[in-house]
């Protein structure tokens, strides 16, 4: 086989194993976004939510990888619900630090029980050798993926 037929095998199994595990974790996944969120927006949430005296709007985009009008939509989406509070950064007033407001914090806060408690019972299914396991091949992935960046 040569190389390029290689890659191209590799790749299929790559994407074969992404279909297989996010259809295996689909409850997992729902749990983590909680009704009436994507994903995308529980990771801009989660991002605002682990920094609790607020991040610069413009971080969070480069930090997730992600266009700066998305990431303004989802911020709305967020400003609309009354989630967030925002603020200018201190040493430049151009830069807008957002955070979670209580009720922000609550939704967030609650979406993390709601996640941790969904992946606790997906661990609970598994042996202590398959959880060891597991958690050993996903520390082996990314380790390798973050390499990639």
């Amino acid at each position: 086989m040569d190389r390029s037929a290689g890659i191209l095998a590799q790749a299929a199994a790559l994407r074969r194993f992404n279909r297989f595990y996010f259809g295996r974790m689909r409850f997992l996944r729902e749990a983590m976004t909680g009704p009436g969120y994507r994903a995308a927006e529980l990771r801009v949430l989660r991002e605002i939510g682990e920094s609790p005296h607020g991040v610069v709007a413009a971080r969070v985009a480069l930090d997730l990888r992600m266009d700066p009008g998305r990431l303004s939509r989802i911020l709305n989406f967020f400003r609309a619900r009354g989630y967030l509070k925002d603020d200018r950064a201190a040493g430049d007033r151009r830069s807008k630090v957002v955070r979670l407001s209580r009720e922000g914090r609550c939704r967030y806060l609650a979406l993390e029980r709601e996640a941790e408690g969904a992946a606790s019972f997906l661990l609970r299914l598994l042996t202590d050798t398959e959880r060891q396991r597991l958690l050993e091949a996903m520390a082996v992935v990314e380790e390798i993926l973050r390499r990639v960046r």
